[in-house]
């Protein structure tokens, strides 16, 4: 049986080992702030996260609202396209026409030579009278009218 001071003793020695193997072993125990300074810093944190919510709060964080972007106005949009001289991006931007029909409209006008009127478009495969009058607005080889477009991006 150990004595009192034979406890002491080895209790004395086992700490002085662990400290021993900690200052071995500098990297394991980097401390980059003091106590003192963690607390200044904890402190100094702390007031700047209830400045910067009072700050939101002072300035109507929550009473500012959304942003709805289906309801900002329409972008308005005026053109007028040569059948005769546009390339199929420009003919696809009209109504009713896409990527495939503006290539064929461009095939058609190099086959057959440019279009004289509203009625040659009829010519092209996939046009009828309801995408001719679609277009006729945007059209300004045939009429020289400027038509304003309303889309919504």
């Amino acid at each position: 049986m150990l004595g009192g001071s034979e406890k002491w003793l080895e209790a004395f020695e086992m700490k002085t080992r662990i400290r021993q193997e900690v200052q071995a072993r500098p990297e394991d125990s980097v401390t980059y702030l003091r106590s003192g300074d963690q607390i200044t810093l904890s402190v100094f944190v702390g007031f700047l996260a209830i400045a910067i919510i009072s700050s939101m709060v002072w300035k109507g964080w929550q009473s500012g609202g959304w942003v709805h972007i289906d309801q900002r106005p329409a972008n308005t949009y005026a053109f007028l396209v040569d059948v005769n001289e546009a390339d199929w991006t420009e003919l696809a931007a009209l109504p009713s026409i896409g990527k495939a029909m503006a290539e064929r409209i461009v095939a058609h006008r190099e086959r057959a030579g440019r279009f004289l009127s509203l009625d040659s478009l009829l010519e092209v495969e996939g046009i009828g009278p309801k995408t001719v009058q679609k277009m006729k607005p945007f059209l300004g080889n045939f009429d020289e009218r400027v038509q304003t477009v309303t889309a919504n991006n």
